[in-house]
């Protein structure tokens, strides 16, 4: 009896319409998923549409400038001296509760400086008095003698020596750079050579007094640069751009495994 030939098996991972050609089927669909495919395309065209809108943030936040930076002196030791060996106190960003005394005295022809709580971090901070950005100051001075003069600068506590814009080195005598490692610095002079009567200045450094509800400050009217830190616009738009070369790296080398894994 004739018998026809038996039905050859059907193997599930061949197509019976592909010439027994390998059939790749995921249940998952990850690796062959259109979405995952075009993700790192989705990434740059929302990176590319997102960065003009930072930018756009950024230099609207800059020219607002609205918030003025303050340093509310203290009586507090900084722990550096200046080139005569006198103490040199503390300035506290926006914190105005820091004293233990009422009062820093300054005696007759003499001066005393006050530096910022922290350094410049970067390689240098840079004030530029243009616009409504420049320097504002509330100095209280209480007693017989009254008569002072202050000048802003920066301060290099290795050499001891306290600089102002025109001393800086930068090239221009209008703006204040201060270096890495510097100081924001402001130094009073007990300035008595126009009176005959002669007394120690009082530089009020404590708040909620019968003189005023605040200590002695010095101010920048803006709030760029930020001290003693790099522009937040710059920082905002530097971690934006490390994520998208990040993640597409990221993205490149998984589908480059992925395709030595099919080989």
């Amino acid at each position: 009896m004739y018998k026809s030939p038996k039905e050859p098996l059907i193997n599930p991972l061949y197509s019976q319409n592909t010439g027994g050609s390998l059939k790749l089927e995921n249940a998952h669909a990850s690796p062959n998923s259109p979405l995952i495919h075009s993700l790192p395309k989705l990434i740059i065209v929302l990176a590319v549409l997102l960065l003009p809108v930072l930018l756009f943030v950024v230099v609207s936040v800059d020219s607002a400038s609205a918030q003025m930076q303050k340093w509310y002196f203290s009586d507090v030791d900084s722990g550096l001296d200046d080139y005569n060996g006198e103490t040199i106190y503390v300035m506290y960003k926006g914190d105005d509760d820091n004293n233990t005394n009422d009062y820093v005295t300054i005696p007759d022809d003499e001066n005393r400086i006050w530096v910022a709580d922290q350094a410049v971090q970067v390689d240098e901070v840079i004030f530029e008095p243009v616009g409504s950005c420049f320097w504002a100051y509330s100095i209280i001075c209480v007693g017989a003698d009254t008569i002072i003069m202050y000048q802003v600068g920066g301060y290099n506590s290795g050499s001891k020596i306290f600089y102002e814009a025109h001393e800086d080195n930068d090239g221009d005598d209008s703006k204040l750079t201060i270096y890495q490692g510097h100081y924001l610095a402001t130094k009073i002079t007990d300035f008595d050579s126009s009176r005959s009567e002669r007394n120690p200045v009082n530089v009020l450094v404590s708040k909620d007094t019968q003189y005023s509800d605040h200590p002695s400050y010095v101010g920048w009217t803006c709030d760029s640069p930020p001290y003693p830190v790099p522009d937040i616009g710059a920082w905002i738009m530097f971690s934006t751009g490390a994520v998208l070369v990040g993640f597409i790296a990221w993205r490149c080398r998984k589908k480059l495994l992925y395709s030595s894994s099919l080989h």
